[in-house]
C-alpha cells in the first residue's frame, strides 16, 4: 500500500501539474484529484500511527499540493493538511533528539571524568543529527545548536583550568583559544556574550604573573640589586606582549600594551640610573673581603706599636687586589728604613728633573725634520698601602710613611 502511495505522490502530482498547465480542469478532473487528496490523507494518519513519521510527512505535502491546484481549494483545508505537516515534522525531530540528547549525556559523563578529547568527539557527532533534521524552524534550530556549541566551549574551558591550575600555561591557552573559535559557530545570543566574555577571562592568564615578576623587580631594586631587577623587569614586558596576542585585535588593547610596556620601562630606566648613583654590592663579594681580610691581619707584635688595618675592597668582582706579603720590621728599624726611602724618592725626582732638561737641549741643537713617534714607557701602577692607606709605587719595598716592609709575590 505504501508503495501505491509513492507511485501517487510521484505520478499523480506531476500529471496533475502538467494538466492545469495545459487549461482548465474539468469536473471530472476535479472530482478525481479530491478523491485522491482523501486517499493520501487517509494513507498518511495510518503510516504516521504506525512511526513511519518521515513516510508520512511525504504523503501530507503531495496532499497539500494536490489540494493547492485545486480551483476551489480553500484556506481550511490548506491550513489542516499544514497542521499534519508539523505534526510529523515535529515527530521526526523529536526522535533526532531523543538520540541527540543520548550523544550529549555520554559527552558529559565523559567530560566529568576529565576525558575531554572524547568529550569533544561526542559533542561533535550530536551536531551531524541536526544536519540530518531536513526541516526544522529556525529558532529551535539555534537553541539545539547553541547549547551542543555551549557543551563544548564548556568542556574546553573546563581543560584549560585544569592546564592552568598545573602551571601548564601554553596548553591552557590553546584550550581557551579553541573555545574562542567555537563561538564564532554560534547563532547569536546573550549566552554566547557570556560565553565569550567568561573566555577572555580565563585567556587573560599572565596578568598575575606579570604583576608578581614587576613587584619582585622593585623589592630587588630596594635592595640595590639592580642588575637582577631589570631582569624580571624585561620578563614582565615579554609576558604583557604575550597577554595581548591573545586577546582580540582592537585599538583599545593596542593602546593598554603600549601603556603597560611604558610603565615597565620607566622601572627599568630608573634601576639603570639608581644603579650608577649607589655602589651595588658584587656577587660574592663577602667571601672574596673575608679571604683579603686573613691575609692582611695585624700579628700581635705590630699591633702592639698601634698600627691598624685597613679594609681592602676591591673595586669590581673582575678586579683583585695585587697579594701582598707583610714582613714585621723590628720597631728600631722603622726610622732608618723611612729615611731611606725618603732619599729615594728625591733621587728619582731629581733624575726626572735632569732628564727634562737634557731632552729641551736635544731638541733645540737637532731639530729633527720627521719626528718618529714618541715612545712612552708605562709607568708604575699606583696601589694603596694595606696599613696607613697612602698611594705608593707598586716597585716600592716598603711604606715611606707607617714603615711597613712588604714585597710582591
Amino acid at each position: 500500500m505504501v508503495f501505491d502511495v509513492i507511485r501517487l505522490i510521484i505520478e499523480g502530482v506531476s500529471y496533475w501539474k502538467n494538466k492545469i498547465s495545459t487549461g482548465p480542469l474539468t469536473k471530472k478532473e476535479i472530482k478525481r484529484i479530491k478523491n485522491d487528496i482523501s486517499k493520501l490523507m487517509e494513507e498518511g494518519e495510518k503510516i504516521y500511527q504506525d512511526g513511519q513519521y518521515l513516510n508520512a510527512r511525504k504523503i501530507y505535502i503531495a496532499a497539500l499540493q494536490l489540494e493547492k491546484i485545486l480551483p476551489s481549494s480553500s484556506s481550511e483545508s490548506i491550513d489542516l493538511i499544514k497542521k499534519k505537516i508539523d505534526n510529523t515534522e515535529s515527530k521526526i525531530n523529536e526522535k533526532k533528539l531523543d538520540q541527540i540528547s543520548l550523544i550529549l549525556e555520554k559527552g558529559d559523563n565523559l567530560k566529568n571524568e576529565e576525558k575531554y578529547e572524547e568529550a569533544l568527539n561526542e559533542y561533535e557527532r550530536a551536531f551531524s543529527f541536526i544536519d540530518k533534521m531536513e526541516i526544522y524552524d529556525a529558532n529551535s534550530r539555534a537553541r539545539l545548536f547553541n547549547n551542543i556549541c555551549l557543551r563544548q566551549i564548556e568542556a574546553l574551558i573546563e581543560e584549560g583550568a585544569k592546564l592552568k591550575s598545573k602551571k601548564m600555561l601554553d596548553n591552557a591557552i590553546s584550550s581557551f583559544r579553541k573555545a574562542l573559535n567555537l563561538t564564532q559557530k554560534m547563532y547569536s545570543s546573550k549566552e554566547k556574550q557570556n560565553i565569550i566574555k567568561k573566555i577572555e577571562e580565563n585567556l587573560d592568564i599572565y596578568s598575575n604573573i606579570i604583576t608578581e615578576k614587576i613587584e619582585v623587580g622593585k623589592l630587588l631594586m630596594e635592595q640595590n640589586n639592580f642588575v637582577e631587577s631589570i631582569k624580571f623587569f624585561q620578563v614582565a614586558i615579554d609576558l604583557v606582549k604575550k597577554k595581548y596576542v591573545l586577546l582580540e585585535n582592537s585599538i583599545i588593547n593596542r593602546v593598554k600594551e603600549v601603556n603597560e610596556i611604558r610603565e615597565i620601562n620607566n622601572l627599568i630606566n630608573q634601576a639603570k640610573l639608581e644603579k650608577f648613583q649607589v655602589t651595588e654590592k658584587p656577587v660574592g663579594e663577602i667571601g672574596l673581603e673575608t679571604e683579603i681580610e686573613a691575609k692582611l691581619k695585624i700579628p700581635p707584635e705590630l699591633e702592639k706599636l698601634g698600627v691598624v688595618q685597613e679594609k681592602v675592597i676591591p673595586s669590581s668582582p673582575e678586579e683583585k687586589p695585587k697579594e701582598l706579603e707583610v714582613v714585621v720590621s723590628a720597631p728600631e728599624e722603622l726610622e732608618v728604613i723611612q729615611e731611606k726611602e725618603e732619599l729615594a724618592v728625591r733621587d728619582l725626582e731629581e733624575i726626572s728633573i735632569e732628564e727634562e732638561v737634557l731632552q729641551e737641549e736635544k731638541a733645540a741643537v737637532h731639530p729633527p725634520e720627521e719626528q718618529a713617534e714618541e715612545i712612552i714607557p708605562s709607568e708604575p701602577q699606583i696601589i694603596k698601602c694595606p696599613f696607613c692607606g697612602i698611594q705608593i709605587n707598586e716597585e716600592t719595598t716598603f711604606c715611606p710613611k707607617c714603615g711597613m716592609i712588604f714585597k710582591k709575590e
